[in-house]
């Protein structure tokens, strides 16, 4: 997979108390990671925060000469948000808590878009449509701005394996 490793570390929560993991904790778990990762690009989901948080990633990963070069936001309309979550039919989406999960999203992803919008590198892909077209959009977006770091192009070599990912 894109010469490299993809890194998801799933949000982590502390549910009881609905708030995000605070940077001492989420930060040295992807900073164990990094160490193991000694070659091509890692993506890294869900990270929510502050812009003190955001920085802070930029340094742990420029320690590994490594830095971010975009961050992707799949932009679906609150309707459509509902719509799906509502569809998943789970026990607990009820329409109180997805309008809690949805404000909650809101609070804790506005500082990460802001502070990657600062920087030139937040990219917007529509997340409308089939899984397949939305998944191609936002590949699209990764291997267009996806940094040419090899002396062999590793650039090419990613994109002509784009089908196994």
């Amino acid at each position: 997979m894109m010469c490299g490793k993809i890194v998801f570390p799933k949000k982590v929560k502390i549910h009881e108390r609905n708030r995000t993991v605070p940077e001492r904790l989420l930060l040295p778990v992807l900073e164990k990671t990094m160490t193991r990762i000694s070659y091509g690009h890692i993506a890294i989901l869900d990270f929510a925060g502050t812009g003190e948080q955001c920085a802070a990633l930029d340094e742990m990963l420029a320690r590994y000469s490594r830095a971010v070069f975009a961050s992707l936001l799949l932009e679906v309309s609150p309707s459509e948000s509902r719509a799906r979550l509502i569809a998943r039919g789970r026990v607990d989406d009820k329409m109180e808590m997805i309008d809690k999960r949805l404000t909650l999203y809101e609070q804790e992803i506005v500082p990460v878009h802001k502070y990657y919008t600062e920087r030139g590198l937040l990219r917007v892909v529509d997340g409308i449509g089939a899984p397949e077209e939305v998944t191609e959009r936002l590949l699209a977006q990764i291997f267009l701005h996806l940094p040419d770091t090899s002396p062999n192009s590793q650039r090419s070599e990613v994109r002509g394996r784009r089908s196994e990912i």
